[in-house]
């Protein structure tokens, strides 16, 4: 295995992979991994949470428990922070 480049990292020569919103399916392999939920459709919620597959749901920092039944229709998540000016959200 061969040492990682800082510098050729921080040019910017190492893609991030996608960070469209995670279907149901990917979101229910990421249990235990830290997601990030934008509020559709007039819902508030957003911001950093863990997936709990055995409640169904993504526990956010604000104790609040988001479930899956209402994935796609008030809340999504995706892998990490959308960049800004992405179009996320009350779409």
């Amino acid at each position: 295995m061969r040492p990682i480049d800082a510098d050729f990292l921080l040019a910017g020569n190492c893609p991030l992979p996608s960070n469209d919103p995670l279907t149901l399916e990917e979101l229910r392999e990421l249990d235990g991994e830290p997601v990030y939920i934008v509020g559709i459709n007039g819902s508030r919620a957003s911001g950093w949470g863990l997936v709990c597959c055995k409640a169904r749901a993504c526990q956010t920092f604000f104790a609040w428990y988001l479930f899956f039944e209402w994935y796609g229709k008030t809340w999504i998540a995706y892998r990490r922070r959308p960049e800004e000016g992405s179009s996320c959200g009350d779409a």
